[in-house]
């Protein structure tokens, strides 16, 4: 039996093989469908282990899923949705495109991925866009100045 090496993707984006030191940043959609799934258990009541119980899965899997540490495959997504009641795309909503990510501080978005709330996390995107842009027209003003 051949064993096949452990890849992954580093913090600065480069792919390597796994090792002890690894250090590994989890994909920004893989946090946001986890961060969708915690805000669908939250609002229901549900712990950890009634999900899992129902999925065939173990409580710490569900955690994993939820921080995104572990990707949920297709069918265990499909299974959720099922489960949920609701359309897989829910778990996408809200996703921003690979160039919004870009442009936002990564720290940030993982502060805001925490929200559970849709609307709540919208409208603090919304002012910290705006406290973003009036901070860079001063910054503009001042230099201007000098």
């Amino acid at each position: 039996m051949t064993t096949r090496p452990s890849y992954i993707k580093a913090i600065d984006g480069s792919v390597g093989q796994a090792g002890k030191d690894a250090v590994v940043s989890n994909d920004h959609v893989d946090t946001h469908i986890g961060s969708r799934l915690r805000s669908l258990r939250m609002q229901r009541n549900l712990s950890l282990q009634s999900v899992g119980v129902e999925l065939g899965l173990t409580y710490q899997q569900i955690r994993k899923y939820e921080s995104g540490d572990n990707r949920i495959s297709a069918s265990t997504l499909y299974r959720l949705a099922e489960f949920f009641r609701v359309s897989p795309s829910y778990f996408f909503d809200g996703l921003a495109s690979s160039g919004e990510e870009a442009a936002g501080d990564p720290a940030m978005r993982a502060v805001l991925e925490r929200i559970p709330d849709l609307e709540v996390r919208r409208h603090m995107e919304g002012l910290l866009r705006a406290l973003e842009q009036r901070s860079a027209a001063r910054v503009v003003r001042l230099s201007n100045d000098g």
